[in-house]
């Protein structure tokens, strides 16, 4: 069963534009509210926010543009690659913020002054890692016009970075998300059954 190209491109459409309406109106009452804007609860969330309206006004036209010209669309390499990596790092770096910003909560709730260093290093890394291996991988990128991507990742036929990214990058992120989501609701209940 195949969805029709014409369907993928208005599901595309009206999604994407509301979402880019409401990350804007999310980002302006964040941003222009000095009470919201100063909560430390926040920043991991504004964040998320401007990495998903970067996804939304970049990587997604190229796929409304694939739904409408597929068959005459050439594009060269490093568009597939420079796309590419901006879809998959956005995938990674929300998973990744996701689960640092769940893990925040328990750190501001419980203990308030373990913040800062972490926070630096986990996105240095993620940021480092995502760039080299996607847009300078050690091994040559083949392309793919027929597909929406365009492009194949050479680097994920290594098994190690295979079940590095499978692993760090998808499974621990949303393995924290559920952990951490289950352990602050029932530390919040047995607080609240206490008090």
């Amino acid at each position: 069963f195949s969805i029709p190209r014409i369907v993928r491109f208005w599901t595309f459409i009206i999604g994407d534009v509301l979402s880019i309406l409401c990350s804007l109106f999310v980002l302006y009452h964040v941003l222009f509210n000095r009470i919201l804007r100063q909560n430390h609860g926040n920043y991991v969330n504004i964040f998320i926010l401007c990495v998903c309206l970067i996804g939304e006004v970049t990587v997604i036209p190229t796929y409304l543009y694939f739904y409408q010209n597929a068959d005459s669309w050439v594009r060269s390499k490093v568009f597939c690659e420079i796309q590419q990596f901006i879809d998959w790092s956005s995938y990674v770096i929300i998973g990744m913020l996701v689960a640092w910003s769940n893990i925040e909560k328990h750190i501001i709730i419980f203990h308030d002054k373990w913040i800062s260093s972490f926070r630096k290093r986990l996105f240095l890394h993620l940021s480092k890692f995502l760039f080299y291996f996607h847009l300078f991988p050690p091994c040559t990128n083949l392309l793919d016009q027929s597909t929406m991507y365009c492009i194949i990742l050479c680097i994920q036929f290594n098994y190690v970075y295979t079940i590095w990214e499978t692993f760090v990058h998808l499974a621990f992120p949303a393995t924290i998300i559920i952990v951490s989501t289950t352990c602050l609701l029932i530390r919040t209940i047995r607080r609240k059954y206490r008090i």
